[in-house]
């Protein structure tokens, strides 16, 4: 199957390095097949690559890994899910109900629980459309016994990923406790984009990020969160050069959601002035991340603050509970947008 992604006509049938591999991907494109994604749900329900046809290249907006790459570090490709603990968890322990809870490394190699358990465990598809697809996941029961003891809360978590008239990539995420008992319930995305966006040089790139706070971090290399806001600097961030990380978290948004917006972008169709947008409603923060390992950023719109749980219990910034039969939903959009004066993508 031919991974020529950039000048044919026709839709891609898998994304590139993706060809004749063992998983099963499900592909969805807009009505005009002009976007193109494709989920995978055994591989942590991620959303392995969104493309746009711009002229006659298919832009790639969320960094690809290879099959072998994607499948032992799910959380640095694509789409990613993170639940039910977003962000990172000191000690691997959390306080719920009185009780000091420790969880199993969620990292491979690694002795620390980070994003929680959704993007290393198999997902359900439940819907595949033209347009879109859908998967669920779910407590205890798509965990594994260690997990499971750790995290005894019944608990569905679904995505619905749709492209829509314009080519947007809109996830809605929805946390339903479907069990008889408050649970610790905490979700979020974590979307990377690749050079198929940002070039060969990151450094060339800039950020505007939302909120009109910025989550004080201490002074560790993982971004643990304080708790504690201060005014946010103002924009835009510049980015690390590769090798180098960065991270940032931003809070309190507009009411009725909020945006961040990834400015400089490369050149496209012989056109400068490219941005990609990631509008956010239903969540409460958001983190920035440039990881030192490939050329890419994160823009993290997360239901809560990255590593709440990480805070004691009853803090007012910790984990908050889910009440039986209650819900909890975010919409985030993914809009790649041409240079102002442009009328399409295409």
């Amino acid at each position: 199957m031919s991974d020529d992604t950039t000048s044919q006509d026709a839709l891609p049938a898998v994304p590139p390095s993706w060809e004749n591999e063992g998983h099963r991907l499900f592909r969805f494109a807009s009505a005009d097949g002009k976007a193109v994604a494709w989920l995978c749900p055994e591989i942590g329900g991620d959303t392995i690559a969104y493309a746009v046809k711009v002229g006659g290249e298919w832009v790639h907006v969320l960094a690809i890994g290879t099959p072998a790459e994607v499948t032992d570090a799910p959380s640095r490709y694509g789409l990613p899910l993170l639940f039910p603990f977003p962000g990172h968890m000191r000690d691997r322990q959390y306080q719920w109900n009185g009780q000091t809870i420790t969880v199993p490394p969620t990292v491979p190699g690694i002795d620390a629980v980070t994003h929680g358990f959704a993007h290393v465990r198999p997902w359900r598809l439940t819907r595949h459309a033209e347009t879109g697809a859908s998967a669920e996941f779910r407590t205890p029961d798509d965990l594994d016994a260690e997990q499971a003891a750790s995290y005894p809360f019944t608990v569905r978590l679904t995505q619905d990923l749709d492209l829509t008239e314009a080519g947007d990539l809109l996830v809605r995420l929805t946390a339903v406790n479907e069990g008889d008992a408050p649970a610790p319930v905490a979700f979020g995305l974590h979307p990377y984009f690749g050079e198929g966006v940002l070039g060969p040089d990151r450094t060339q790139v800039h950020v505007d990020l939302p909120g009109a706070s910025a989550r004080v971090r201490t002074g560790e290399r993982a971004p643990y969160m304080t708790g504690e806001r201060e005014p946010a600097p103002p924009n835009p961030v510049s980015i690390v050069a590769m090798g180098e990380t960065m991270a940032t978290g931003r809070t309190d948004f507009q009411e009725g959601g909020d945006t961040a917006v990834i400015r400089d972008l490369r050149p496209i169709d012989g056109r400068a002035g490219w941005t990609v947008e990631v509008f956010m409603n239903g969540f409460s923060d958001l983190l920035f991340f440039a990881p030192p390992w490939q050329n890419s950023i994160s823009i993290e719109p997360q239901s809560h603050m990255p590593g709440c749980a990480s805070l004691p219990e009853g803090h007012p910034e910790g984990l908050v509970a889910l009440a039986p039969g209650a819900s909890l939903e975010a919409v985030c959009r993914i809009r790649l947008v041409a240079p102002e004066g442009s009328t399409s993508v295409s």
